[in-house]
């Protein structure tokens, strides 16, 4: 914060919109909300592009340093707005499920998610938001379905196995749930064991030296 703040106070910013933003950003991890926006808005007058990532400054820092629910609302309409101009963005989509799930909109935070395109399906993403607006509804089997899932799309596939482990005891979700997370559990079961076998294959092919070494 103090760099970008001394290269606005001495003008030897490269950028004005570029150092209002680093300023800004800098302040919201600080914790100082009310400077955040006033950077932010700054930054947005001090330019004529447009930009996903500013728009978000914007929204997360009027939400942040809102001081009632209707100030709330209006950074939940920006963020909305963001996500709707923006809709193969990633940080404009990813941002309006967030303050979502901060307004307790989780369900509304759940179909947004299942609806829009910039995060899709084999993002590791995509889960760990699912994932939170299910823990936050109490939704358990849901929960730790979609984590499971997170990890696996990770590669690490005991931590999803785990994850999906506690899903099907949990046992919270409709039938066709329960189905899913019991195949689930089998097909990763069967992947770790195969890569198990396949590893203590490669070890005893491995010359005597490498095998001491292992």
């Amino acid at each position: 914060l103090d760099y970008f703040n001394s290269q606005l106070k001495n003008r030897t910013a490269a950028s004005e919109p570029a150092a209002r933003y680093g300023a800004g950003f800098a302040a919201l991890k600080l914790n100082m909300p009310d400077l955040a926006l006033e950077n932010a808005l700054a930054a947005r007058r001090a330019t004529t592009a447009s930009s996903a990532i500013l728009d978000k400054l914007v929204s997360e820092s009027r939400f942040a340093a809102a001081k009632s629910d209707a100030e709330r609302r209006e950074a939940l309409e920006m963020a909305r707005d963001g996500a709707a101009r923006y809709p193969l963005s990633t940080v404009a989509v990813a941002h309006f499920v967030d303050l979502l799930n901060k307004s307790n909109q989780h369900q509304q935070a759940i179909d947004f998610l299942r609806a829009q395109v910039a995060i899709t399906r084999t993002q590791a993403g995509y889960y760990a938001l699912l994932g939170r607006s299910y823990e936050s509804l109490g939704k358990k089997s849901l929960h730790h379905q979609a984590m499971g899932e997170m990890y696996a799309l990770l590669g690490v596939k005991p931590a999803a196995l785990q994850q999906l482990e506690q899903a099907r005891r949990a046992n919270d979700g409709d039938f066709y749930t329960m189905s899913e997370i019991d195949a689930r559990v089998r097909e990763l079961q069967s992947e770790i064991k195969r890569e198990q076998e396949a590893a203590r294959e490669s070890g005893r092919g491995a010359p005597p030296e490498a095998r001491k070494a292992r």
